[in-house]
This record gives C-alpha cells, sequence and structure tokens, in this order.
C-alpha cells in the first residue's frame, strides 16, 4: 500500500473516532441513591395500632430444648406509631416495663414483624431477670381481630449463676379496654399475666442446677 493511502485510510481513522458518542463519565457524586428514585413504601399504621385484650400460651423450654412447659397468659397488648421512622412501631405489655416498648416495623398493609426489645422481670431480692424479644411477627385484619407471636429468651442471674429459658408467645385478641384477671379462679381458667408468668419462670430458670 503506498504511503499516501495509509495516511488517507488513517485520517477517515481519525475523523470517525472524532464523531464517536461517549456515555458520559459518572461522578461519584452524581450516582442515583440505591433503589433508584422511587420514594419508600409508607404503611397505614392506624391499620394495626390499638390497645388489644389478648389470650395465649407462652411455651418455653432450656436452651438444649429439654424442660418444656407451656402456660396460659392474659394481659393486655398496646401497639403504637414509633414516631422515629416511616413504618416503625412500638409494642408494650400492661403488665410488663419496657421503657420505649418492643419494636416493630410495618411490612404490609396489615402486618409488621418484631425486630427486638428487652423488658426487666420483677423476681426475688438478691436475682436480676429479663425478657429478651429476639424477632416476631403481628397483624390485624380488617375485621379486627388482633395476633402476635414473641420469640426471644428470659434470662436470671443471682449471685455468679446465670441461667436462661427459650420461649415462644402467641397471643390473639381484639380492641378492647378489659384488664388482667385478679382472682384466683380467673388465672386458673384463662391464664396469668404475662408479668406474673415470666416471673415464675425465672424463679424455675434461677433454680435449675
Amino acid at each position: 500500500m503506498s504511503r499516501s493511502r495509509v495516511l488517507w485510510v488513517v485520517g477517515l481513522l481519525a475523523l470517525g473516532a472524532c464523531g464517536e458518542d461517549h456515555e458520559p463519565r459518572e461522578e461519584p457524586g452524581n450516582r442515583p441513591p440505591p433503589g433508584g428514585s422511587n420514594p419508600p413504601v409508607t404503611y397505614q399504621r392506624s391499620n394495626v395500632t390499638g390497645t388489644y385484650a389478648v389470650t395465649g400460651t407462652l411455651q418455653s423450654n432450656a436452651p438444649d430444648g429439654s424442660g418444656h412447659n407451656i402456660a396460659n397468659l392474659r394481659d393486655t397488648i398496646t401497639v403504637s406509631e414509633n414516631t422515629s421512622g416511616l413504618n416503625l412501631l412500638s409494642i408494650n405489655i400492661a403488665s410488663m416495663s419496657c421503657g420505649g416498648g418492643i419494636r416493630a416495623a410495618m411490612n404490609g398493609e396489615r402486618t409488621f414483624d418484631v425486630s427486638g426489645g428487652t423488658c426487666p422481670v420483677d423476681v426475688e431480692s438478691g436475682c436480676t431477670a429479663s425478657m429478651k424479644v429476639n424477632d416476631g411477627s403481628g397483624s390485624r385484619d380488617a375485621g379486627g381481630a388482633f395476633q402476635l407471636e414473641l420469640r426471644g429468651e428470659v434470662s436470671m442471674t443471682c449471685g455468679p449463676v446465670s441461667s436462661r429459658r427459650m420461649f415462644v408467645m402467641r397471643l390473639a385478641g381484639t380492641s378492647s379496654g378489659l384488664s388482667a384477671p385478679d382472682t384466683t379462679f380467673e388465672k386458673l381458667s384463662l391464664g396469668a399475666s404475662i408479668s406474673d408468668t415470666l416471673e415464675l419462670l425465672s424463679t424455675d430458670t434461677g433454680h435449675t442446677p
């Protein structure tokens, strides 16, 4: 190929390169946020908030699965909006003092996931005990029926000795102003409050070798 023809080909390639459309370089500050520009989904927390008179069961066992036990419960649960973020909820148990409440978040129009929380348990002098909620779920249907499941552990420390039991709490009820039972007969037939039940459970746990 002659030298003039080579220069002609090189010139054409150079002109083509000048006419190419290049993608704009993405600067770090111009990157779109994860998930695109769509706003987060917001659920109506009023679909599940309220105060509910509930009954249910508490199933517990040692960490190795032994010592299975079931107790009947009756208490009042309040679900309220947590103003620290979208879709966030706080769950409180009437018979216990759980501070800011057990944390939860809406995951649907009438459902929510429980993410955790810790509540102290009243026990004998010289010991400390607490209920730690690890996770769970809840819902309220269009008819007002409320359900809540909590999973976690109850631990007790008396001096140098510590022990714990795992639990699953399943509760159901409706929005009501009913209070926890007061008489022995009611406690035997309908179940004790969650606080009383955990106190007994903690005492048994603390006395386990």
